[in-house]
C-alpha cells in the first residue's frame, strides 16, 4: 500500500480533512489512480481467484445458495467445527441489546468507521472482476470486504473479545449470506479479534495498521473462492 493511499485512509477515518491528489507527484499520481499489469501485494492470488470464482459457481453450486436456509447439513457442520457458529441464534439487533446500550452503540460507531475507511483499498487487483473506477466502491467479496470486517472486529475486540464475536456472530446470522462468504467473515473476524484483545490500549490508526498488515501478508481470506479451499 502506498503512503499516500494509507495517508488517505487514516485522514478519513480520523476525520481529517483530506489532502488534495493535486500535491502527489504525476509519476506517484498515476500509480496510485491507475490499474497495473503487474502483481501488487495481493494481486496472484486475487487474480487466480477471480478467474476461478465463476468456475465455482458451476462445480460448488451449494456453497454459493443464496440464504443460510439453504445451508447444508456439512456446511453448518464446519462452521460450527471450526467458529463454533450457528445460523440459529441471535440477530445483530438482538445481539446489540445483550451487549449493552454504551457496547453496542460503541459497536455501531466502529462499524460505520469501518464501512467508511475500506472503500478507499479500492486499488489495482484489490477487487479483480469489481472494477477499479473509484466511483464503484461498495466493499463485497474482495480485500476491502475482509479489511472492512477485520477492522470493526478488531476496534470491539479492545473493548470486549467476547462481545465482538457475539456481535460478528450476530451480524452473520442476520445477513444471511451463502457458505463461502459467511466462513470468509468468521474467519476475517476471528484474526481480527486476536488483534484488538492483545492491543488494547492502541490507538484507532494503530489498529489500522495491524489490520492492514494481516491484509498484505495475505493471512486474511480476499474471495469466497478461497474459503471454499479451506
Amino acid at each position: 500500500m502506498s503512503e499516500y493511499l494509507r495517508n488517505q485512509i487514516v485522514q478519513k477515518m480520523l476525520g481529517e480533512p483530506k489532502q488534495s491528489p493535486a500535491r502527489m507527484p504525476p509519476a506517484r499520481q498515476a500509480a496510485d489512480t491507475q490499474p497495473s499489469s503487474g502483481s501488487g501485494p495481493l494481486g496472484a492470488a486475487e487474480v487466480d481467484a477471480a478467474n476461478a470464482l465463476g468456475a465455482a459457481y458451476y462445480q460448488y453450486p451449494g456453497y454459493f445458495k443464496k440464504g443460510q436456509g439453504g445451508l447444508a447439513g456439512y456446511q453448518r457442520e464446519k462452521l460450527a467445527a471450526e467458529f463454533g457458529w450457528s445460523p440459529a441464534g441471535m440477530g445483530k439487533y438482538e445481539a446489540a441489546l445483550r451487549a449493552g446500550p454504551l457496547n453496542g452503540l460503541a459497536a455501531w460507531g466502529d462499524s460505520r468507521t469501518a464501512s467508511a475507511v475500506a472503500p478507499e483499498l479500492n486499488v489495482p487487483e484489490c477487487a479483480p472482476g469489481n472494477g477499479y473506477a473509484r466511483a464503484n466502491k461498495r466493499p463485497h467479496n474482495d480485500c476491502r470486504d475482509a479489511f472492512r470486517h477485520a477492522y470493526w472486529s478488531a476496534l470491539m475486540a479492545q473493548r470486549d473479545e467476547e462481545d465482538a464475536a457475539m456481535l460478528g456472530d450476530a451480524y452473520e446470522r442476520s445477513s444471511k449470506g451463502p457458505y463461502a462468504e459467511v466462513y470468509m467473515d468468521l474467519y476475517n473476524n476471528r484474526v481480527a479479534r486476536r488483534i484488538g484483545s492483545a492491543n488494547k490500549d492502541a490507538s484507532g490508526e494503530q489498529i489500522f495498521d495491524l489490520v492492514a498488515d494481516e491484509l498484505e501478508k495475505r493471512r486474511l481470506i480476499t474471495s469466497p473462492f478461497q474459503a471454499l479451499k479451506r
